[in-house]
């Protein structure tokens, strides 16, 4: 039988509830009731609970399929594959950053009434109140270990062995952008991701890039600034006159991570690195 088929996903739904149910009234009970309230110790408690569950959950199917955690990691990368570590996380950021300077400039042109909207409201995924070794624990450490060890160890193993490489890398980074902020660079990012691991047969590797890729906005955000400064008015009629720019350098990133895609993209038949192959 293909181990893949030994990670029961039903099993996963059944674990989430089970295990909330047990956390956090153990947290509130532990460290009283008004840490939940607090929003960002909230959010912080509850990605740790979501990562831990489902690591816990990955770990109990792996015994269970006969894997072991030095098979499904895989081997250690080789000396050029460090490279792929550096270059994968800074062709995300380069098209995730211009591609929100466009959406920026397109709104700033034809809908500035929805950029004041979009930029009053942005509150996305604040631990501000969260200690910064404790953010980047969580978010470079935790998250990126977790997801890889799901969307690439095990849920690209199981499409690939249902629908062949190309449908499969689709699928699962799709699900992967579906689930993050970032749909668009996100999904880019899960395809350069997926096809790195399909060409170093090792999680190190996506999971070193994926480490990367969460570092080094938290490093931007850490940095030092004026606290309680006046907040400068969001300049819509630069950005408004900048649309070209900011098109054509979004455009160059996609053509940029097209063209790395292309030069690495499965074209054989797949071996995948620890389930039977697939084509």
């Amino acid at each position: 039988m293909d181990p893949s088929t030994r990670f029961p996903l039903r099993t996963l739904l059944l674990w989430l509830p089970a295990t909330a149910l047990v956390c956090f009234p153990a947290v509130g009970l532990i460290l009283g009731w008004h840490v939940l309230r607090i929003q960002e110790h909230a959010l912080a408690l509850f990605s740790l609970w979501f990562y831990l569950t489902i690591l816990a959950w990955m770990f109990v199917s792996a015994r269970r399929a006969g894997l072991s955690l030095r098979t499904l990691l895989g081997p250690w990368p080789h000396s050029e594959q460090w490279l792929d570590v550096g270059v994968a996380p800074a062709l995300h950021l380069a098209f995730s950053g211009t591609l929100m300077l466009a959406a920026f400039s397109w709104l700033a042109r034809f809908a500035p009434h929805w950029l004041g909207k979009l930029l009053g409201n942005n509150k996305a995924f604040d631990l501000g109140g969260t200690p910064v070794l404790a953010q980047w624990l969580l978010i470079a450490v935790l998250a990126p270990i977790v997801e890889e060890l799901f969307f690439r160890g095990i849920l690209l193993h199981r499409a690939i062995r249902h629908w062949g490489a190309t449908r499969g890398l689709l699928a699962t980074s799709l699900l992967f952008g579906a689930l993050h902020m970032n749909p668009i660079g996100i999904f880019a990012f899960g395809l350069l991701l997926g096809v790195l691991y399909l060409r170093t047969r090792s999680l190190w590797v996506t999971t070193f890039a994926h480490l990367l890729n969460n570092t080094l906005p938290l490093l931007a955000m850490a940095a030092p600034h004026e606290p309680g400064g006046a907040v400068e008015p969001f300049p819509e009629a630069l950005f408004a006159r900048m649309l070209p720019m900011t098109t054509l350098l979004a455009v160059a990133m996609a053509v940029a991570i097209a063209g790395m895609l292309r030069s690495r993209w499965p074209h054989a038949a797949v071996s995948l690195p620890w389930a039977p192959n697939a084509g």
